[in-house]
């Protein structure tokens, strides 16, 4: 298998750059190149037969955003300090095994989320939307991570602290919210469309959501479950999903939200919401070859 190497050292990977190019060459595949996400071009696509992202969440996700629909499959190693993707396609979060299971790899077809600002017709430029393969968030999780949170923040419940501190002040927002043709407008602290079931600093959201069933997982957490989410954020040590408890989710496939100048979240980007979104699904938008135990 002829591959190309995205590694972002930046994400807090304890494996080296060569160390993880070493194991991933012991499966037998070959590392053709190392490029950088503009460099995943039409020329890329031609020379390789897989492009292998090895980072956090962040990296995972542009990877996929960029392959989206060019048929080009991805691999996946975690090198990152959450790694919300990778646990939930079953990969894991240690990087040095997850490259030396791509020996033994499946594939699979997941889902993305789409985002678009406004209708869009057929003819209309690709430009029009955003991808996400975790999910789109706004209400509290989009104002902090909008306020750029550190990556050290991220570790061992920092962030869950961190988004509990100020839940305590945070006033509900108004928010006009249609799913499905089902108006469930209301005032919410948080508000999430998701693909996978963690977003942000392992916040398990929605337990249930499958990226390939062709559906997205609204969450909506009203003011009245306000209390009992701080209490999880601060009862959150440890590295992992944060236990939440449950909150409304609905699964849909055609989602609607219209607010004015507040933060949205989309995957690990800050995004300003100011005006009216759709987002919808694109089933088995990507390729992903997986590794198996």
């Amino acid at each position: 298998m002829r591959a190309a190497l995205l590694y972002n050292p930046g994400s807090g990977a304890a494996l080296s750059e060569a160390a993880l190019v070493s194991a991933i060459e012991e499966t037998g595949w070959t590392i053709e190149c190392r490029v950088s996400e503009a460099q995943l071009d039409a020329d890329l696509r031609r020379r390789v037969d897989v492009v292998i992202a090895a980072g956090g969440d962040g990296t995972v996700a542009k990877v996929a955003r960029r392959l989206a629909g060019t048929g080009l499959p991805m691999a996946i190693v975690p090198a990152g300090t959450v790694n919300n993707i990778a646990r939930a396609l079953g990969i894991g979060v240690d990087p040095r095994p997850a490259a030396a299971r791509l020996a033994h790899a499946t594939e699979r077809r997941i889902d993305l989320g789409v985002v678009r600002a406004h209708e869009t017709g057929p003819d209309e430029d690709d430009r029009a939307r955003d991808y996400f393969i975790e999910g789109f968030s706004v209400g509290i999780l989009a104002h902090v991570l909008g306020e750029k949170v550190s990556r050290e923040h991220k570790r061992h419940g920092r962030a869950s602290s961190l988004i509990a501190a100020k839940l305590e002040g945070y006033a509900p927002r108004r928010y006009r919210i249609e799913a499905d043709g089902r108006d469930l407008s209301g005032d919410y602290v948080l508000v999430a469309v998701l693909n996978i079931r963690s977003i942000g600093p392992g916040l398990r959201l929605a337990p249930d959501a499958v990226c390939d069933d062709g559906e997205l997982d609204l969450v909506r957490v009203g003011p009245e479950a306000k209390r009992a989410l701080i209490a999880a954020l601060r009862a959150a040590t440890r590295d992992g999903d944060v236990e939440l408890p449950p909150f409304d989710v609905r699964r849909t496939k055609h989602v609607r939200i219209r607010s004015e100048g507040h933060w949205a979240h989309l995957d690990d980007e800050p995004w300003k919401l100011d005006g009216e979104i759709a987002i919808g699904i694109e089933p088995a938008a990507v390729r992903v070859v997986l590794q198996t135990a």
